[in-house]
C-alpha cells in the first residue's frame, strides 16, 4: 500500500512538471512563429489587404493583455512595414520604418530633452488608436528605451529594455 502511494505521489509530480513545461512553453506575452494558413481568416484578410502583393516574411502569435494579437511584417521596396491585428482582423498598430534622422523636429527634440546622452536606435512611424506619432528606440547607458512620441513631442510611453551584452556587442 505504501508503495503504491509513493508511485502515484512520483507520478502526480511528474505530471505536475510536465504540465508545468508544456504550458511555459508559450507564456503570456511570448511570441510564437505561425505560418499565414496557421491565422484565423479575418487575420489573413486584413493582413492581405495591409501588404498587397508584397510577401509577408514574418507572422507571430501573442496574447496582449489577455487577447490574442498577430503581428505581421514585409517589405514594400527597402521600406520595412508591420501591422499588429486582433483575432477579429481589427487593425490595432500599423508602423512604417523610417531613418532617425527623418524624425520631426519635435519628436527629436523630446527625445533629447529627456535623455540627453541617448544614442538614437530604429524609428518608425505609427498608426496606433485612431492617433499617428512615432516609435524611437533609445540607448541610454544599459537600457534600451522604446518610446512612443506624438508628432508634437509628447512622450506617451516608455518602455525600457535591459540590454544583455550580446545586444550591446552588436550596437556598436
Amino acid at each position: 500500500m505504501r508503495s503504491q502511494m509513493v508511485h502515484v505521489g512520483i507520478l502526480a509530480l511528474a505530471a505536475v512538471m510536465l504540465g508545468g513545461c508544456a504550458s511555459s512553453s508559450h507564456g503570456p506575452n511570448e511570441e510564437e512563429k505561425i505560418t499565414m494558413d496557421k491565422a484565423p481568416q479575418a487575420v489573413r484578410s486584413t493582413v492581405g489587404r495591409l501588404a498587397g502583393a508584397n510577401d509577408v516574411h514574418s507572422l507571430t502569435r501573442e496574447v496582449e493583455n489577455g487577447q490574442t494579437v498577430y503581428e505581421a511584417e514585409w517589405k514594400q521596396g527597402a521600406i520595412e512595414h508591420s501591422a499588429v491585428v486582433s483575432a477579429k482582423g481589427d487593425v490595432m498598430e500599423e508602423e512604417t520604418e523610417m531613418n532617425s534622422s527623418d524624425l520631426p523636429a519635435a519628436v527629436k527634440d523630446a527625445v533629447k530633452k529627456k535623455y540627453p546622452g541617448g544614442k538614437l536606435g530604429e524609428a518608425g512611424s505609427l498608426k496606433e488608436g485612431g492617433r499617428s506619432g512615432y516609435e524611437v528606440e533609445v540607448y541610454s547607458g544599459n537600457e534600451k528605451h522604446e518610446l512612443k512620441v506624438s508628432s508634437n513631442g509628447e512622450i506617451l510611453s516608455d518602455k525600457v529594455e535591459h540590454e544583455t551584452d550580446h545586444e550591446k556587442n552588436d550596437k556598436d
